[in-house]
């Protein structure tokens, strides 16, 4: 322990007398050391760290898929829901919930709060328990009964001030008093970190919600003990064919898709997070070979002072250690900073990420961080220090003592100090080569076109209760004056509105049949998706018409309807053909026959990577909608969309003082420009090409330093015979090719070995990119000439330094 200690001071000392050395190598190892603490940080919040509930590994979700149609994830239906529910064994319980945004009024400024409608057994599977209150009782968790509400910790704060005597207050939601039974402790966020109240699902198994049928649960399971999935989803399969058989028009096809609760939450982020952790991996390897590089360079230097060590009569064991402490000083030096560089990573990471994606895992660094971070330091020292270390171990002592007043390095450490540039390159061409790919990808979907012109529109959405909007003609009426107020602004171009804004991530899907066609067999026909618009909504999203016509007040009220399609669903269904004119049940009602009056061209609804789907329009004042309640919920929310002359964004004030006007209880919300939304369409794949980018070009300078080292190091070490040249009669063009010559052979051997690398590892890239392909030639070559180029210039510096010598000033250096 004592000559530990005395090593420990001794490489102090030593570093200290080499501030430069020291500085380059402690800067290096933070960068690399930083970087995978931080993206460790995320992984293992994200992948590795258990979900805040109690055997989170036994929650599951259950979904409709229908192979047929082409979905594997649909929600479910209350009927559906409640036959699973009562013959099911291979589960505790099956809770099931569905999203509700409410209108929060009584206070001085409406507000739209995001909720959930939740089955009472859902906090009992969840094992939450609120921190005031109580959950719901199965009575209240029926059509007629009474409203109670839960708030989120959040609401109860900011809305309320954290009054202690909030139990029995009354909360107005929707124009409808709802009594407040209990509040959910800080740390409980379902079904997400936004939610901030629900309700009971009050479920009727006739009626579905309140009177909202179709498909339009989601459900959360908590398995038994000891149960299985594969199990589970045999059970459910069974239970899944006698409800195709007890209701064939209803459920045939139909099956149930068990999916578990982490996957549902990390499995798109899986991908992306392990490609940006293997990247840091390789920027920390590019960084250890610089600083065992720099090291070797040292020791090459130190070759005198080690040699006399050795003649007194060091072993090599006691060198070894007397260098690996002097790495350990470095890797701990430079793991402390770059323990501080993760923290401040972390927050960053977390801010660019696309729409709080890894808000909700709060990430941070932890002690699991710390001492990942401890470890690497550890491995590193390891990891640059060894090799130095044991060469410089065991010289030979009358060599050295020879060499050592020159400095030069023997051949083997020469070897080594090469293959460790050779790995740089290759390393730091892969990284380049995966950041070159995601750049393509990123530019490919940018470039696609959107179907519609996003300048000059500003989105905005209004929610009208059902409280004071239960009729379609209340419901139309609003819109059709709203729509007009604005269009009357002195600066709005035109306004149209819709149930689902494009690259909103919002939709619906029913089936429809073609008249004169057979009629297809229960669940095998064609489902289409379906927008809810206003006329004039084609004019002011720019939508072309491409055959017919848009929709004009005529086409209100009536029955059944005008019918617009797009151009994906008239090559599909009218092939050849003119479809103009013919007719289609609207939404699966065979006694509501709809006539198609346009073509419109083909929108990007879902994302900028999604290719158009089939789809049709209907007004929202068509009579038809009313026998649906789900459809008439639906257009109770209508995004509009206002053309503007000027500056979209100088219209807000304007936009919720119309609205104001005509009901100050609405709040005015997702207010936005259309190029913002295309923006967010595209941000995650922005978020992913940025940081493997930064990664990349970290790599880059890495290696380019570690290529200007050795080469420069090369030539100082060869300055002697570099003068006997000149002095026998060699140029300057002469010396620069020869280090030249020496520098990008290894450039070039790296490069070779890289581009063989690349072409396995990015295949892993496959599922991150956007019509290119992982091994796409042009991407390899580009690259591969970009860091070519750049090693030529990190080589020519010291290359033309060397061509400069003065042959009597290198004569001398003996």
């Amino acid at each position: 322990m004592n000559g530990l200690l005395q090593d420990l001071r001794f490489g102090f000392r030593m570093l200290v007398r080499s501030p430069g050395f020291t500085l380059i190598s402690v800067l290096t190892l933070a960068l690399g050391i930083g970087a995978n603490s931080a993206l460790f940080s995320v992984v293992h919040a994200v992948l590795l760290r258990s979900l805040p509930i109690p055997e989170a590994n036994r929650y599951v979700a259950l979904y409709e898929a229908n192979l047929v149609r082409g979905f594997t994830r649909g929600t479910v239906a209350p009927g559906n829901y409640l036959a699973w529910k009562a013959r099911q064994t291979v589960f505790e319980d099956i809770a099931a919930y569905i999203e509700r945004n409410v209108t929060l009024t009584g206070f001085e400024t409406p507000e739209l709060l995001e909720g959930a409608r939740v089955s009472a057994n859902a906090f009992q599977i969840l094992r939450a328990t609120p921190v005031m209150g109580r959950t719901f009782l199965v009575e209240e968790d029926r059509p007629e009964s009474k409203h109670v509400a839960i708030l989120s910790h959040a609401l109860w704060r900011r809305r309320f001030n954290a009054r202690a005597d909030i139990l029995g207050q009354t909360l107005v939601l929707d124009n409808s008093p709802y009594t407040i039974v209990g509040v959910m402790p800080a740390e409980f966020h379902f079904p997400k970190r936004t939610t901030e109240f629900w309700m009971p699902a009050a479920m009727d198994p006739e009626r579905g919600m309140d009177g909202m049928s179709g498909r339009i649960l989601q459900t959360i399971a908590r398995l038994k003990p000891g149960t299985t999935l594969d199990q589970a989803r045999a059970e459910m399969d069974v239970i899944a064919k006698q409800l195709a058989q007890a209701n064939p028009a209803f459920n045939a096809n139909v099956s149930v898709n068990i999916v578990p609760v982490r996957e549902i939450m990390v499995g798109g982020l899986r991908p992306i997070l392990l490609a940006l952790l293997g990247a840091v991996g390789f920027v920390l390897f590019i960084g250890c070979a610089n600083v065992a590089n720099l090291l070797l360079a040292r020791a090459s230097g130190r070759a005198r002072e080690l040699a006399i060590r050795a003649a007194l009569g060091a072993r090599r064991s006691r060198i070894i250690r007397l260098l690996l402490v002097e790495s350990l000083l470095l890797a701990l030096f430079g793991g402390s900073l770059g323990l501080l560089l993760a923290v401040w990573s972390v927050d960053g990471l977390v801010a660019l990420s696309p729409q709080g994606v890894l808000a909700d895992w709060r990430i941070k660094v932890d002690t699991t961080a710390v001492g990942f971070t401890i470890a690497l330091a550890l491995a590193t020292s390891l990891l640059f220090g060894l090799v130095p270390a044991w060469q410089g171990s065991g010289p030979d002592l009358n060599q050295a003592l020879k060499e050592g007043s020159r400095g030069s390095s023997g051949a083997a450490r020469v070897r080594v100090r090469s293959a460790l540039v050779v790995a740089e390159v290759a390393l730091s061409l892969v990284l380049l080569i995966g950041a070159g790919l995601m750049i393509r990808s990123f530019l490919n979907l940018t470039a696609q076109n959107t179907g519609f012109d996003p300048g000059n529109l500003l989105t905005f959405r209004v929610r009208l209760p059902e409280a004071g909007y239960s009729q379609g003609h209340q419901v139309s009426g609003f819109y059709d004056q709203i729509i007009q107020r604005l269009a009357d602004l002195p600066r709005v171009e035109a306004v149209g509105a819709t149930h689902a804004i494009p690259l909103g991530g919002f939709g619906g899907m029913r089936p429809f049949m073609i008249e004169g066609h057979p009629r297809p067999e229960p669940g095998k026909g064609p489902v289409v998706q379906y927008r809810i618009v206003s006329p004039g909504y084609f004019q002011t999203m720019r939508i072309p018409v491409l055959k017919g016509r848009e929709f004009t007040q005529q086409d209100s009220g009536g029955a059944p309807g005008a019918i617009i399609i797009n151009n994906s669903l008239a090559n599909k269904y009218f092939p050849g053909e003119d479809p103009v004119g013919k007719r289609i049940t609207i939404g699966g009602y065979d006694d509501a026959w709809g006539e198609i009056v346009g073509v419109a061209g083909d929108v990007r609804q879902w994302s900028m990577g999604a290719e158009p789907e089939p789809e049709m329009y209907w007004v929202y004042s068509q009579n038809w909608i009313a026998r649906s309640p789900t459809l008439s919920a639906l257009r109770r929310s209508l995004t509009l969309v206002v053309r503007t002359r000027a500056n979209p964004e100088s219209l807000i004030r304007d936009v919720r003082r119309e609205v104001m006007t005509m009901d100050k209880t609405l709040p005015v919300t997702h207010v936005r420009t259309m190029e913002e939304r295309v923006g967010e369409s595209t941000s995650g794949q922005r978020f992913n090409a940025l940081l493997i980018t930064l990664f990349a070009a970290l790599a880059l300078v890495l290696a380019s330093i570690g290529i200007y080292g050795v080469v420069s190091h090369t030539a100082a070490q060869r300055t002697h015979e570099i003068g006997i040249r000149m002095a026998l009669g060699a140029r300057g063009s002469d010396v620069l090719s020869l280090v030249l010559t020496r520098g990008m052979g290894l450039v070039l051997i790296g490069v070779a070995i890289g581009l063989a690398v690349s072409l396995a590892l990015t295949r892993f890239l496959e599922r991150l990119l956007f019509e290119v392909e992982p091994t796409d030639p042009g991407t390899f070559v580009l690259v591969s000439l970009v860091l070519t180029a750049v090693a030529l210039v990190a080589c020519y510096v010291p290359a033309r330094r060397a061509a400069r010598l003065d042959p009597l000033t290198a004569l001398r250096q003996e």
